[in-house]
């Protein structure tokens, strides 16, 4: 059996789901949320504020931008 998975990206910045060059880090949090549709939400921290130009890590930022269903 073969199981592949296919990563999520941002439809805004089209950001990976795992950080390029840090393994403990990630860029998106995949299907972190679902509404009370059944939809579930995730976040782009790269949009949202939590990284800079050179993907390092940011600790304040706006936790309410950066979502994608």
């Amino acid at each position: 059996m073969r199981v592949t998975i296919k990563q999520v990206r941002c439809p805004t910045c089209d950001s990976p789901e795992e950080h390029p060059t840090d393994s403990n880090l990630i860029l998106i949090r995949a299907y972190k949320v679902a509404d009370a549709r059944g939809r579930w939400w995730s976040q782009c921290l790269v949009c949202a504020g939590g990284y800079d130009a050179n993907l390092e890590p940011i600790t304040d930022f706006d936790t309410n931008k950066g979502w994608f269903a």
